[in-house]
């Protein structure tokens, strides 16, 4: 089993990552691989709905980690994503630290309004 843990957090070494940690070192100790990727320090562009991610299965934009995670969460099992909480309120930031979930959504074929397909992953955040 693989799990991967996303950071959203723009404090890349702060609470979000502490409690990420936790998870990881848990799961380790029950023999699950698993992997932080830190992504809320590092500018991502949202998701401009071009559809290229249907016809390639990746997105156009490769200048970050969003296509580099996607190939991970494809042989994952599973996939936790933590921002901050205080963010909440702030559109911009809000929208900022959604950015690599919302793309992430876009090339699994997830729609964010409708509830989530019986998928063999799932996305929290």
């Amino acid at each position: 089993m693989k799990v991967i843990l996303i950071n959203g957090s723009p404090n890349a070494n702060g609470c979000t990552y502490t409690g990420l940690s936790i998870i990881k070192e848990q799961l380790a100790k029950n023999g699950v691989a698993s992997e932080i990727y830190q992504v809320g320090t590092k500018p991502i562009a949202g998701c401009i709905a071009c559809r290229k991610c249907k016809q390639t299965g990746e997105c156009v934009f490769d200048d970050d980690l969003v296509n580099k995670v996607a190939q991970e969460l494809k042989e994952a099992d599973r996939v936790v994503v933590k921002r901050n909480f205080f963010m909440a309120g702030k559109k911009q930031k809000e929208r900022a630290q959604n950015a690599p979930v919302e793309r992430l959504k876009a090339i699994f074929g997830v729609d964010s309004i409708k509830p989530l397909p019986p998928l063999k992953m799932r996305f929290y955040a």
